[in-house]
């Protein structure tokens, strides 16, 4: 065992994680699990945006969000990670010890890589267990979107980085399909927290719910896709106005520390269960007019709790502000299916129905005359959830997912 990291410093997992990390210690001590110098494991996953918003986490819980959440992923959006072993497994009487250097990772084609910071190798450590100290892992990621500037760039990441692991350990041929499923969206949640609502495989998770869950174990959380009875997802579109794609001057984590320090925290929370009730039932029935209602009332909630914080977090640019202003008035007086949204950034969301899209397309016309050449705008072709393996990576990745300007 490491001297960096002793079994008190991982995860509390529940229980049914803990039984298929059982499960994996038993195929690979009796060699179905065999991992050796070269070995590669592939996965892409989308980033998402969310409607109803996760902020701040229990105190004395790992990735436990005081409130449940709504997003709608973001296909187009995606981390593509790539995962090399170094070193081999042995024999259980001859153990050894991972190469010197331990995991590394690279965030740029081509860029050296460089040791992996301490919340990715803990991660690692955990996923692997007793058997971590046997390799190292060298990661490969890149985004095809703006990182760290309020595009949910470590959700994606984290589920890519999972689902390559995944990948690597050959799971989908070990593990049912549940059982898969669920242990990618476990470990994209401890990654980070919006990373599970990422991590869901195949083309039916346009809308994902990660929800606070007691069992008999406690307090827990389950991800699962939003089922739309009037095939919502087929009329949606989406684009983002890119504000400012610099790094964000403080990172989302801090502010999750921060929320209970806003007086206003306790009120927005108070309120979500029903919020999450009545945008679950929109969803279903295909009530887009509740869900621009809903999903505008908790940007703005969400970042007047950020404002109003013990240390004040404002990611609101001015020509956010403006552009919002002008997007909302142009909405309400043309009754248009279209809302906007914020994640933790400075950058705006625009998430419409068909019937919408001449009126985006006049209003991003307009945005990008009043910004005289500052604003990008990013929109994107469909793509699956969290898909694994090398097939599915390069078919992904040659696409052209994203476009400058909107497609239809």
């Amino acid at each position: 065992m490491s001297e960096l990291f002793k079994m008190t410093d991982y995860p509390v997992l529940p229980g049914r994680l803990r039984l298929l990390q059982s499960q994996l210690r038993e195929m690979r001590f009796d060699g179905r699990i065999l991992l050796q110098n070269g070995d590669r494991g592939y996965a892409t996953a989308p980033s998402n945006i969310a409607l109803i918003k996760y902020w701040g986490k229990e105190p004395g819980r790992e990735q436990i969000p005081v409130n449940s959440s709504v997003s709608l992923t973001l296909g187009a959006f995606r981390s593509f990670t790539e995962v090399i072993v170094r070193g081999r497994f042995f024999p259980e009487h001859e153990r050894t010890t991972a190469p010197e250097g331990r995991h590394e990772i690279s965030f740029v084609d081509g860029q050296a890589a460089i040791p992996a910071d301490t919340k990715v190798d803990r991660l690692l450590h955990a996923m692997f267990g007793d058997w971590a100290e046997e390799i190292g892992l060298t990661i490969l990621s890149r985004n095809n979107f703006p990182t760290a500037c309020g595009m949910a760039s470590s959700a994606s990441g984290m589920a890519a980085l999972v689902g390559a692991i995944a990948d690597l350990l050959q799971l989908e041929k070990h593990f049912t399909h549940a059982d898969l499923s669920y242990w990618l969206a476990e470990w994209s949640r401890f990654g980070s927290g919006s990373a599970t609502r990422s991590a869901l495989r195949g083309p039916g998770c346009s809308f994902v719910a990660w929800e606070r869950e007691e069992n008999e174990e406690g307090l827990w959380t389950r991800t699962s896709a939003l089922e739309s009875e009037a095939g919502l997802a087929r009329k949606i579109h989406h684009c983002v106005l890119v504000v400012d794609d610099s790094p964000k001057d403080i990172p989302s984590s801090r502010g999750h520390q921060l929320a209970a320090s806003s007086p206003l925290q306790a009120i927005r929370v108070a309120g979500l269960a029903r919020k999450m009730d009545n945008i679950k039932k929109a969803i279903f029935d295909g009530d887009f007019a509740t869900i621009i209602d809903l999903a505008e009332d908790d940007a703005f909630s969400l970042h007047a709790v950020m404002l109003s914080g013990k240390e004040r977090i404002n990611y609101i640019k001015p020509a956010t502000e403006v552009l919002i202003a002008e997007f909302v008035k142009r909405r309400n007086e043309l009754g248009e299916m279209a809302l906007w949204t914020l994640d933790a950034g400075p950058n705006i969301h625009i998430v419409y129905l068909s019937e919408s899209a001449q009126f985006v397309e006049n209003f991003v016309d307009w945005a990008r005359q009043h910004q005289k050449g500052k604003l990008r705008i990013l929109g994107g072709r469909y793509a699956p959830g969290l898909a694994l393996g090398l097939e599915n990576f390069t078919q992904i990745q040659r696409r052209e997912l994203i476009v400058d300007g909107l497609h239809e």
